[in-house]
């Protein structure tokens, strides 16, 4: 068994430094293809007869990612056609004079779909939705998926469902099922689905004029979407709604809190809308809740084992871990807390309470950076510096470029007075570490490890 380097389960660590060269600075363009068309059941040899070459130019691309510019995109748009509907189109972008291969947004809709790569990418990673590590699973999950494909079939043209609850319960892996489902070439009619993301939306026309083609129906999801900047981009789609072109509509609208529901309200448009029959309520409340995934003791330690599972594999440790905590309490109501349970486990460190297993995945997170900084060649002394920059970038639920980090930096205690070369090598570490969008830097997720870095970096001042 391969040993891991960096974060992995405590006592099977490499120590990291003279060994630094062995990790990765970035996955290469070659094994992203190798991931693609491996997730999608492709074989080599039928990606090379679609796109005219050989089966060893494929060997050769996925190996070492050698290939000429020209047949790097002569084998995506192949393997773009060969890849169901349910998956979005993956372009080529160059990053840092490194060729890359990302899914493609679809006008400001994207399917935020990421794959988790060993020395690539974090601990806190392992646990979000949009990297899928985890199975989905769970019969209330799947008979809540159940009822919203019902919903998205419904004769009527336009809908409207809002689901509120705290992080961690599972809204967002959810709507991403959802996504799946509708695009799925075994039930039917394929859909048009994604995320709405603030970049490319049209600010003050018709946000349909930005989408390329509309004849098939729509599902559109808005994450955060109490978000104040993500206020306009609700007003907008609510008051064109019935103008949309798609044959059926589907806004699908989740949030934490109720807050956001005010400033709608300021709106005449979105607040006749949201009154209105179009909302699909949950009995006589506006939103809808999502269940615990796992409830009774038996239901819990499935959805544990499912996790430990996962995260074993991806981690490739030795021993399939056993639960050493209880499971018991309302924490665990949210699945969040069973799957970070398990990777703590995998891990080698099993706390209790909900502020000592966030502390441990921090800790785990700036081993993460640690890792990073040495595969990059930054100085590890720079350590505060890059947490600083990760809670500033949090604190505003992360900057859509590099510039608009670089400005941030240099207002900010800490990282104003480094060299300007020293916090541009900041921002590519954090653009390495958690990318999102065309060249922007998310934040650190999942939100319950953000809101716990931003609360300590508070409490200290």
């Amino acid at each position: 068994m391969k040993k891991r380097e960096g974060w992995g389960p405590a006592g099977n660590r490499e120590k990291t430094g003279s060994k630094s060269e062995a990790l990765p600075a970035r996955l290469s363009v070659g094994a992203l293809f190798k991931i693609h068309r491996k997730e999608a059941g492709i074989t080599q040899l039928a990606l090379a007869e679609r796109a005219g070459v050989d089966e060893r130019t494929i060997r050769l691309l996925e190996g070492d990612g050698h290939c000429s510019a020209r047949m790097q995109q002569d084998i995506l748009t192949a393997l773009n056609a060969l890849r169901e509907p349910r998956y979005s189109a993956l372009r080529l972008l160059t990053y840092q004079a490194t060729p890359t291969l990302e899914i493609a947004p679809w006008g400001w809709l994207e399917m935020p779909s990421k794959h988790w790569v060993s020395h690539y990418h974090g601990p806190g990673a392992l646990l979000t939705a949009n990297y899928g590590v985890v199975p989905f699973h769970g019969t209330t999950s799947h008979e809540e998926l159940a009822k919203l494909i019902a919903w998205c079939h419904e004769p009527r043209r336009l809908g409207i469902r809002i689901y509120k609850g705290p992080g961690g319960m599972g809204k967002t892996r959810l709507a991403l099922e959802l996504c799946r489902a509708l695009r799925d070439v075994k039930t039917g009619t394929i859909w048009s689905t994604g995320f709405g993301r603030l970049k490319g939306f049209p600010a003050e026309r018709s946000p349909w004029e930005a989408l390329p083609d509309l004849r098939k129906p729509l599902l559109v999801v808005v994450d955060y979407a109490g978000e104040a900047r993500k206020t306009q981009m609700m007003t907008q789609l609510l008051g064109h709604l019935d103008a949309c072109p798609a044959p059926k509509v589907r806004l699908l609208f989740l949030e934490r809190d109720d807050r956001w529901l005010d400033r709608l309200h300021e709106d005449p448009a979105a607040r006749e809308i949201l009154l209105g029959p179009l909302l699909s309520k949950a009995g006589e409340a506006y939103a809808h809740k999502v269940a615990p995934v796992a409830v009774t003791a038996t239901e819990r330690n499935e959805s544990f084992n499912k996790a430990a599972t996962a995260f074993k594999t991806k981690l490739e440790a030795k021993a399939l871990a056993q639960s050493l905590v209880s499971l018991s309490g309302e924490l665990y109501n949210r699945v969040l807390f069973l799957h970070m349970q398990a990777l703590l486990t995998v891990l080698g460190s099993s706390v209790q309470r909900s502020d000592a297993i966030l502390r441990h995945l921090l800790a785990r997170e700036h081993e993460y950076w640690h890792q990073r900084m040495m595969a990059l060649g930054l100085s590890t002394e720079l350590l505060p510096a890059v947490e600083r920059a990760v809670f500033e970038v949090s604190r505003r639920d992360g900057v859509a470029s590099l510039d608009e980090a670089r400005k941030l930096f240099a207002k900010t205690p800490l990282l104003r007075d480094l060299t300007e070369v020293t916090q541009h090598q900041i921002c590519n570490l954090l653009r390495e570490c958690y990318p999102e969008g065309d060249g922007g830097i998310g934040p650190l997720r999942p939100d319950e490890l953000k809101l716990f870095l931003m609360r300590g970096f508070v409490a200290s001042g």
